[in-house]
């Protein structure tokens, strides 16, 4: 399936799905250095500016939308910041354009975990007024393999018929009929991230057109969600939350995540080595260990600060394998 890309930065979402057999046909990436790295490892594909100035319309149509919007007002260095209303993480309604315009099978949403105290129900709202399902769970990528934690909160989205189709989640009135008896204030507790990954689609009352809690869905789409939710109604019966699977998280989260270690990361360049590393002093005397990336100036790396921030906004290639690699299995 094609990839299109919002807020690329050095394409390491990308890049993890492309080892998968995914193709990327566009970028959307306003950093010009960004910009310059996307261009040298993935030539030929096309790289687009300011996502305000795009007319979603005019770009290729693609099946997967990828791509983690702005953390600057969400993340929790920057405890005055204003949310995802702030000036930088509101580009999130730019995202939620693309989604109702483009229309694709699956749109994979990154941002720090945070963003499920401070925006999460935005996001959700936004995707469901789009006519679209949602997951969300956070991965780090010491799960992976590596050294740092780096733990982030991925939304997995898809078209709500999806789950009309037979597939092995809740059924939809079951989680509606919970929702009713659920106000604000537990929404927000039961919308936290779950580093678990399991459970999460309990919380789809967010989809009803409550007007309970901040930017409710509109009437409209809360009476086409009530034709679905007939149809759906028959799906499964009563589940507590803990017994909850949905079309994207399975029960065997965790296991997934250890065979995928196994069969696919196993002695890659630049994890092996960090198997056995649990404090400063495993470094010593370690010659598997290659030379730093970023040593100042005797490496000769030109933009040596640009590359630190570029590494440190990206997403961990092996991370989004995984992601792609369980599309890959809803999609057979």
């Amino acid at each position: 399936m094609n990839i299109g890309s919002l807020f690329s930065g050095i394409g390491g979402m990308e890049l993890g799905f492309e080892r998968e057999g995914f193709e990327t046909k566009w970028f959307i990436e306003n950093n010009e250095y960004c910009k310059a790295v996307l261009k040298k490892n993935f030539p030929g594909v096309p790289v687009y500016g300011d996502i305000r100035e795009i007319n979603f319309g005019e770009l290729k149509k693609v099946d997967i939308l990828t791509g983690g919007f702005p953390c600057q007002d969400i993340s929790q260095a920057n405890p005055r910041g204003k949310g995802i209303a702030g000036e930088r993480s509101g580009l999130w309604s730019y995202y939620a354009e693309a989604i109702r315009e483009i229309r694709p099978k699956y749109a994979v949403i990154e941002n720090v975990p945070t963003l499920a105290n401070r925006g999460l129900n935005v996001v959700l709202r936004d995707i469901a007024e789009a006519g679209y399902d949602a997951e969300w769970f956070t991965l780090r990528a010491s799960d992976f393999g590596a050294l740092h934690r780096r733990e982030r909160l991925f939304i997995v989205a898809y078209p709500t018929s999806a789950r009309m189709e037979g597939n092995d989640g809740v059924g939809l009135q079951t989680v509606e009929e919970r929702g009713e008896q659920m106000g604000a204030r537990e929404f927000e507790r039961n919308t936290s991230a779950n580093s678990n990954g399991v459970g999460i689609q309990a919380q789809r009352q967010v989809h009803k057109g409550k007007s309970n809690f901040e930017g409710g869905v509109t009437p409209d789409i809360n009476h086409q969600r009530q034709l679905q939710l007939q149809r759906g109604k028959q799906d499964i019966g009563q589940r507590d939350n803990n017994g909850l699977k949905g079309r994207f998280i399975t029960h065997d989260w965790h296991e997934r995540i250890q065979r995928f270690c196994k069969e696919s990361l196993q002695g890659q360049q630049g994890f092996s080595w960090c198997q056995d590393v649990r404090r400063i002093e495993d470094l010593h005397g370690r010659p598997d260990i290659p030379e730093p990336l970023f040593r100042g100036g005797r490496d000769g790396f030109p933009f040596w600060m640009e590359r630190i921030k570029c590494c440190g906004n990206a997403v961990v290639p092996q991370v989004a394998q995984f992601i792609a690699r369980r599309i890959k299995e809803i999609e057979k």
